[in-house]
């Protein structure tokens, strides 16, 4: 491929350029810019997570990327275009806007909508009289952030998900996307149109592709990623030929940031500013006919160039109006056979301080240098030290002040705008936890007091408790308690190691060492969210409700919209008998989240308490409409739909439970007590058997078989030693203390024709009956009559 070098343009005499103007009035541009029989349609590709130097065309060996790199021989490929910064939303918006993130507002994932009043590149488009369709793989580009503006198709249905049995991980694998934006091209192909695919699979964590490339990439899981992208690019550029739609489109391939893969210290992305995750791929393929420079493509642009440039240079390759004001400049002199202008490249992340309270970075990237403001600065001649391996901050103070000057320009342009808060439900925040992007669930803002916590100091101990918190959620507490400790010890005031040790202890019940971990945090951060909501929990285990409620306030008071702080108050409302509260609190819950499937499950479990069958199902029905996975919610719903009479609508329900935990002994039992009322004994023998094997010991059970063994009215489904046996073994499991398993022994006595140990049972069972059981000792009355007159007992017929 053949690299444009930018030379410094130099001052064109008056009398020329005039001349210049008047010959390209005479013919229009028609050299460079012949107007062409179709506009061209528009497809972005996007790459998350996607670093330069894993593509075949940016050098990278051993890895599979033909599609990619064939369209590069075919268009203009940028070879030193970075990111904005390390985050999805943030970049994604910064390309789609041509503005810097402090001026669109999206620094961080989760947190803000796109302002109304910005202009999109689909928004142009639209006006334009395009079809604009998106189809984006990730929750962290829900339509609710704002880039769904300028879209008439915006689609972010994500019940494909890549791993349907974890819900918090939702993102949609590359071939689902491309799927639905396929569909939406044929339906679109007879008119001029504009679409953006997200590809989202290289985001961490990584997916094995052995199907496609059998154990090539085993040890690299991340290229392999890349590769099966590449796959789908290639089935685009397919229909593209295949609809011959490919002579006038022009595709558009960019990364949104890069991956750390363990480089500097980080495995994945968000907290530095290193080339590893900031050098994106940018390819600019227009249909083959469009005019290109005297070289004919492939075309290597080896100038620097932002990513905030692609909108102008897009709408001017289209001869679109470009929005003003923006902070992007046009690249489309390239087309015109012009030198494009040396551009600084602006990065940023603030996530160390809104995740941490370390200090946020800023970068400048330039032809020949790279400098990082931290408070310790950063300083590397990029021609020698492509890898940033070398600071030479203290040796050359006179170039990081000259860069630290044109640094403070850029910002000294940019248009700083708030954005408004994107409304989050629980669900939803634990969905953006469980993808990494925690800057965006955290209180602080940008605008905190500065930090001189260096985010490079921090970086082993953040790892370390990434490791911790992996081995917390895996269930080994013995070493990530280890661990945790070892954390506070080298750095007493890292919070978040502190707060997740009072939770690991916590679980081990080692509850006063985990309130003092949290008084630690507070005693720092007195609005600390999860120190206060993890205090309130430790005081309610140990009965100390007046402090639990007002740790539970004071959480309200820290963070207003969170729904969890009134659910745990209404659970103890419930608790303790305040169920006129309770009411109150969970519909505030549910008022701040609609989306609270839990707070909906435990107010029908509430409603069903206070008799009100009705509005307990509409509550149960709420909470799985939201989460239709929620086993609570469907055994209880089935539950009620038992005690109503409704036995098939209540066997659908325990089936659809044990669908998803087959294992699970409540709904096994309950699906055979279903069979049993509706007079199906082998089915309810069956289930009870299964039950037993999960649990043999478990007394419910063995009461619910033992007396169909002992007493059913049907001697097909009596069996008096296996009626025995399983009284015998509920008496010994009650250790004879309770009335219902005595009772059954003196019933299996009876079958077996042992009528004086039958009265003897039934008598020893009338003395341990409960007083909230009044009834059973008339009907235990009457059974030992029969005993006494040598008669077994027989249950009523179905």
């Amino acid at each position: 491929m053949k690299a444009i070098v930018v030379q410094p343009q130099r001052r064109i005499p008056l009398w020329i350029t005039l001349i210049g103007v008047a010959l390209a009035v005479a013919i229009g541009w028609s050299v460079f810019f012949l107007e062409p029989r179709q506009p061209w349609n528009v497809i972005v590709i996007t790459l998350d997570t996607t670093r330069a130097d894993h593509l075949g065309c940016y050098g990278a060996e051993d890895v599979h990327t033909p599609m990619i790199d064939e369209l590069a021989s075919r268009g203009v490929l940028f070879e030193r275009a970075y990111a904005p910064a390390p985050l999805t939303l943030t970049s994604h918006s910064t390309m789609f806007t041509g503005l810097h993130p402090p001026e669109h507002g999206l620094i961080t994932n989760g947190k803000g909508r796109l302002p109304d009043e910005i202009e999109t590149f689909a928004e142009v488009l639209s006006r334009a009289g395009y079809a604009t369709g998106a189809f984006v793989a990730s929750f962290v580009l829900d339509s609710r952030f704002g880039l769904n503006q300028g879209f008439e198709t915006y689609d972010d249905d994500l019940s494909g998900t890549v791993r349907p049995h974890d819900v918090l991980h939702r993102e949609r694998s590359g071939s689902v996307v491309v799927d639905s934006a396929l569909k939406w091209l044929a339906s679109h192909k007879q008119e001029k149109f504009h679409c953006w695919i997200h590809l989202y699979d290289p985001h961490f964590p990584y997916q094995p592709h052995e199907v496609l490339f059998g154990d090539k990439f085993q040890e690299r899981l991340y290229d392999g990623e890349i590769g099966f992208v590449d796959r789908q690019i290639a089935r685009i550029t397919k229909f593209l030929r295949e609809e011959k739609l490919t002579d006038n489109t022009c595709i558009v391939i960019v990364g949104d940031h890069g991956e750390g893969l363990n480089e500097h210290q980080e495995p994945t992305h968000g907290y530095l500013l290193y080339r590893s995750t900031l050098h994106i791929p940018l390819i600019i393929v227009p249909p083959p006919s469009s005019p290109f420079p005297a070289s004919p493509p492939p075309v290597r642009v080896a100038q620097p160039v932002p990513l905030v440039d692609l909108m102008p240079t897009m709408l001017d390759l289209l001869r679109l109006p470009i929005p003003k004001p923006l902070s992007g400049q046009s690249l489309a002199g390239l087309w015109r056979g012009e030198p494009i202008s040396p551009r600084d490249c602006f990065s940023m992340t603030d996530e160390p301080f809104l995740d941490n309270g370390w200090a946020p970075l800023r970068s400048l990237t330039t032809s020949e240098w790279k400098y990082v403001r931290s408070p310790k600065a950063e300083l590397y001649r990029i021609s020698d030290d492509p890898d940033e391996l070398t600071n030479l901050a203290e040796s050359q103070p006179d170039v990081v002040n000259d860069l630290e000057q044109r640094l403070m320009a850029i910002e000294d342009r940019l248009r700083i705008r708030e954005v408004n808060p994107a409304e989050l439900s629980a669900k939803e925040r634990k969905t953006l936890a469980s993808l990494g992007y925690t800057g965006g669930l955290s209180g602080r803002t940008s605008h905190g007091p500065p930090s001189e916590i260096d985010v490079k100091d921090m970086l082993p101990l953040y790892n370390q408790l990434s490791e911790a918190i992996e081995l917390l959620e895996h269930g080994d507490l013995k070493a990530a308690e280890t661990s945790l400790r070892q954390i506070v010890e080298t750095n007493p005031r890292y919070l978040k190691a502190m707060g997740n040790l009072g939770i690991c202890l916590a679980q081990q019940q080692k509850w006063d060492e985990a309130i003092e971990c949290y008084q630690k945090v507070l005693k720092i951060d007195p609005d600390d969210f999860s120190a206060l909501m993890n205090l309130a929990a430790a005081d309610a285990v140990h009965g100390r409700i007046d402090e639990a409620i007002s740790n539970y306030h004071r959480a309200q008071t820290a963070d207003p919209k969170s729904p969890a702080p009134p659910f745990h108050l209404a659970q103890l409302a419930v608790e303790n008998g305040g169920w006129p509260q309770a009411l109150e609190l969970f519909a505030k819950a549910v008022k701040l989240d609609p989306e609270f499937d839990e707070a909906h499950r435990a107010w029908g479990d509430l409603l069903v308490e206070l008799g009100d069958h009705d509005g307990a199902a509409k509550h149960y029905d709420a909470a799985l409409a939201i989460n239709p996975e929620s086993l609570t919610a469907i055994v209880n719903r089935g539950i009620l739909d038992a005690r109503r009479g409704e036995t098939e609508a209540a066997e659908q329900q325990f089936r659809r439970a044990l669908e998803l935990a087959p294992d699970n002994l409540l709904c096994r039992r309950n699906l055979g007590l279903i069979h049993q009322q509706r007079g199906r004994m082998a089915d309810a023998i069956n289930e009870f058997e299964q039950s037993l094997k999960l649990a043999p010991d478990h007394i419910p059970t063995l009461l619910s078989l033992g007396w169909i063994r002992a007493s059913h009215p049907d001697p097909q489904w009596r069996n008096a030693a296996e009626g025995l046996k399983l009284a015998e073994q509920a008496c010994a499991g009650s250790q004879r203390q309770s009335a219902d398993s005595l009772d059954l022994l003196a019933a299996a006595y009876a079958e077996s024709e042992r009528f004086d140990e039958a009265v003897s049972a039934a008598t020893e069972a009338l003395e341990k009956i409960p007083p909230q059981q009044p009834s059973l000792g008339d009907e235990l009355k009457r059974r030992r009559e029969l005993y006494r007159q040598k008669k077994p007992y027989r249950q009523p017929a179905p």
